[in-house]
């Protein structure tokens, strides 16, 4: 069964927390497009995007593919990810001001 949804959403705080956007159903297969937006209308923020296999509160070094990435104030990004079962998206935003969407289908 194909499912199209909205997998996750977030605006992060300047916490410096990790956050588990999406985690993909057991036995299904996820294909998403991810927004990175910084709403802010001056200021840069930086961002950190991970793939996981247990998510923010184990996060590996090596599953960061984005770290520490400058975006603009007022400009945005598109990803396109593909991940199995069970794995994480989990994102990072160092002043808050960047919002992340998942938008995909869901594949079981």
């Amino acid at each position: 069964m194909i499912t199209g949804k909205i997998l996750g959403q977030d605006k992060t705080n300047s916490n410096g927390a990790l956050y588990n956007l999406y985690q993909v159903p057991v036995s299904t297969q996820a294909q998403f497009s991810l927004y990175v937006c910084n709403q802010h209308t001056t200021n840069m923020d930086y961002f950190r995007i991970a793939l996981s296999t247990g998510g923010s509160a184990a996060i590996d070094v090596k599953e960061y593919i984005f770290y520490n990435c400058p975006l603009e104030a007022g400009e945005s990004m598109e990803f396109k990810f593909i991940l199995d079962a069970s794995k994480y998206l989990v994102t990072y935003s160092t002043n808050g001001y960047i919002s992340f969407n998942a938008i995909g289908l869901e594949i079981s």
